[in-house]
């Protein structure tokens, strides 16, 4: 029997519970996508007693995220808390020094088995519309849909992310505004249909798509990173 995909999530904050819901909905399809189970195994948050509407059946609790991170049990750190300072930070750090692989979106979203295959690609909006867009958008199967999570003022980001979503083959952006609840702000969600396949030197390789975003003067001329 070939071992399960072991999962780890750092971070139960809205994209957090987000993610346990579809990994929970999408199992089977995911796990066929995958070639192996997939199971949700650690997950580390600031507060064990909140209700969070989702399931965490079966995940060990862990109230260090940086304790999760090195857990041998897990095969795949999510490190959801936010941020790029701190214990997000640290997660990260230690869960390399531990040897295991953390993987980026831009690799994967050059491999054949996840490039194109979606239906959906969801980004917190801790980045650019642009990069967001090019981490995102390889991973849409024509006819499906990115979302990216914005702050009030993604109307600032939009003109330089609609060139970008146009060059990685995205259509044309349309937004709405989300009141987050519990009183925790107001964000844009800014979406596009995946309209044509996106070219094959996307992603551009690791730290790229942040120094030279996509739509913006001279970007993409210098795409191959």
């Amino acid at each position: 029997m070939t071992p399960p995909l072991k999962l780890g999530i750092a971070g139960l904050g809205t994209v957090g519970t987000g993610l346990v819901r579809l990994l929970r909905q999408n199992r089977e399809q995911l796990s066929d996508i995958a070639t192996r189970p997939i199971e949700i195994t650690a997950i580390s948050a600031r507060s064990r007693g909140k209700v969070r509407g989702v399931s965490l059946e079966g995940a060990t609790w862990f109230d260090d995220p940086v304790a999760l991170a090195v857990d041998p049990g897990i095969d795949v750190l999510f490190e959801l808390v936010g941020g790029d300072t701190g214990v997000a930070r640290e997660a990260v750090e230690v869960r390399r020094q531990a040897l295991r692989r953390t993987v980026g979106a831009e690799e994967l979203g050059g491999h054949p088995r996840y490039r194109e295959r979606f239906d959906l690609a969801v980004a917190r909006g801790v980045s650019g519309l642009s990069p967001l867009a090019e981490y995102c958008l390889p991973f849409v199967r024509l006819g499906g849909t990115f979302v990216a999570m914005k702050g009030p003022k993604a109307a600032q980001e939009m003109q330089s992310g609609a060139r970008a979503v146009s060059i990685l083959g995205g259509g044309e952006l349309s937004t709405c505004q989300l009141e987050l609840p519990f009183e925790a702000g107001t964000r844009v969600l800014v979406s596009a249909t995946k309209q044509r396949s996106t070219p094959g030197r996307y992603p551009r390789r690791p730290g790229v798509p942040e120094r030279r975003p996509l739509g913006e003067a001279g970007a993409h001329k210098k795409s191959s990173g």
